[in-house]
């Protein structure tokens, strides 16, 4: 919940920033490291916590983390399939 609101809160911020009311901010740098953050978490951390907590209750802890991994590697190589799939077709965008 604090990345969504961190991503809502910033547009005011970053046009409060523009228009002299702030400090001089990197608001680039500052987009960056919230965009990237909330990729990892959507992206890696959260199905990984997924996927452990659906494994098995007879598995051990290390049997479960093993478990996890390797649904998450499968889960990352169909996201970058995808990915890859759609730039190729419609990644270029045609100026009028």
């Amino acid at each position: 919940m604090t990345l969504a609101w961190a991503q809502v809160l910033m547009l005011p911020l970053d046009v409060s920033n523009m228009t002299g009311f702030g400090g001089g901010l990197d608001m680039k740098l500052f987009w960056f490291i919230v965009y990237i953050t909330t990729a990892v978490f959507v992206l890696v951390l959260l199905p990984w916590f997924i996927y452990y907590y659906e494994a098995d209750d007879d598995l051990t802890i290390c049997q479960k983390i093993k478990y996890s991994f390797s649904y998450l590697f499968a889960t990352i190589i169909i996201i970058l399939i995808v990915l890859v799939v759609l730039y190729g077709f419609i990644g270029i965008v045609k100026y009028l």
